[in-house]
C-alpha cells in the first residue's frame, strides 16, 4: 500500500512541480521498514524551499491519504536516514 501511494503521489507531483525543480523516482527509504511501517521516499530539488514546500503541502492535502498512510515533508534534509 505504501509503495502504491508513493507511486501515485509521484505521478501527481510530476505535473505540479514548477520548473526548474526536479525529482527522483520513488524508492524505498534507506531504512525501508521502521516501527512496523514500510517507508518510501521521493527527493525533490529546486531553487526555492518555500515554493517546493507549498507545492508538496498542496499535493498531500489533495491526495487524501487516509488513516493508514502518513506523508512527511522534510525540508533541507541533512540526512536521508
Amino acid at each position: 500500500m505504501a509503495e502504491f501511494a508513493t507511486q501515485t503521489l509521484a505521478a501527481r507531483l510530476r505535473g505540479m512541480l514548477p520548473p526548474p525543480a526536479t525529482m527522483t523516482e520513488p524508492m524505498p527509504a534507506p531504512i525501508p521498514r521502521a516501527h512496523g511501517q514500510f517507508r518510501f521516499q521521493i527527493t525533490v530539488k529546486g531553487p526555492s524551499a518555500r515554493i517546493l514546500s507549498r507545492t508538496l503541502r498542496k499535493l498531500v492535502q489533495e491526495a487524501g491519504l487516509g488513516e493508514d498512510l502518513t506523508a512527511v515533508i522534510d525540508v533541507d534534509a541533512m540526512s536521508f536516514m
